[in-house]
């Protein structure tokens, strides 16, 4: 079963219904297209569904995690709200936000010379250092 069922109507409303089947819940999403596409309901049929996809995608690849990491019903709903929100601000992409970056990771567990190394090949800032070992 999928974790995730949308739908549009024509009038610019796409729902999203997030699953959970171990716990049987179903909690719903909405979205106004409106708010980016004031004249939606006067688009043609491939317009529309031009536009349900790509925010249908951006929206479902916020909520991607690894295999073993599994976000809520309610947790995948706030991202996908505030990242709806950003998107209606007129921010597509916020750097830095979204999956942690390989060498994030890897600073949250490497030792303090190590993590030097990550700041002086540029791999690594020095905020994201000062961060990890000047606590």
């Amino acid at each position: 079963m999928k974790a995730m069922d949308w739908k549009y109507s024509d009038e610019g409303t796409l729902t999203c219904n997030h699953l959970d089947v171990e716990e049987g819940q179903t909690l719903t999403s909405t979205f106004d297209l409106t708010k980016l596409f004031s004249d939606f309901s006067e688009l043609t049929e491939v317009q529309k569904l031009t536009i349900v996809y790509g925010i249908k995608q951006k929206l479902a690849d916020t909520t991607a995690r690894g295999k073993d990491e599994k976000l809520t019903p309610t947790e995948r709903d706030q991202a996908m709200t505030k990242l709806y929100d950003q998107i209606i601000a007129g921010t597509w992409a916020v750097k830095g936000e979204g999956r942690i970056s390989k060498v994030k990771k890897v600073l949250e567990t490497c030792t303090q010379a190590d993590a030097k190394v990550l700041v002086k090949l540029g791999l690594a800032s020095q905020v994201e250092y000062d961060a990890r070992f000047k606590s």
